[in-house]
């Protein structure tokens, strides 16, 4: 038999690991500790929107386990910048769209980065093909697309189209 005490427990281990995950949380940008491990993964933008992204046949727990395995790591992707602003007194946020063949927006992605970024971000014309490079934070799938949240971002390469 399960009494009340069992399923309180039961409850509030089950949120401790929602909020361990911290997926899903528009805008949830929190920062890694100093110091901490953090991994690089290859993976690239379409692999990540297959799993994650709203046309994904992957359940909502499968998503957050496998999420748990690459959140904070560092990932280099490409993608042409939406549009550039501050965010905090000592960073800003650059939105970068990901295209799939035909032109079809697929996702986003919100990049955090130094204020030491800025002179290169806002020489970036909107559309304009970025690499770019940062730690995987949140997710979310809304509206047919998907926004991944990056912090520690760093601008590698403005790519010059003809």
């Amino acid at each position: 038999m399960i009494t009340k005490r069992k399923t309180a427990i039961v409850l509030l281990c089950a949120l401790f690991v929602f909020l361990q995950w911290g997926c899903g949380e528009e805008g949830a940008f929190q920062p890694s500790a100093e110091g901490e491990y953090n991994p690089y993964s290859e993976e690239p933008f379409d692999t990540l929107y297959r799993v994650f992204g709203p046309e994904s046949d992957t359940g909502e727990r499968d998503r957050n386990n496998i999420w748990a395995a690459y959140r904070g790591k560092t990932v280099t992707w490409r993608g042409a910048l939406h549009k550039a602003q501050l965010y905090k007194s000592n960073s800003m946020l650059a939105e970068f769209v990901h295209h799939r063949a035909g032109g079809k927006i697929t996702g986003m992605t919100k990049l955090e980065l130094p204020l030491t970024e800025r002179e290169k971000v806002f020489s970036i014309i909107p559309g304009q093909p970025v690499k770019y490079q940062g730690r995987l934070q949140s997710f979310s799938a809304e509206g047919g697309q998907v926004t991944f949240y990056l912090t520690g971002g760093k601008i590698i390469e403005v790519i010059n189209t003809p």
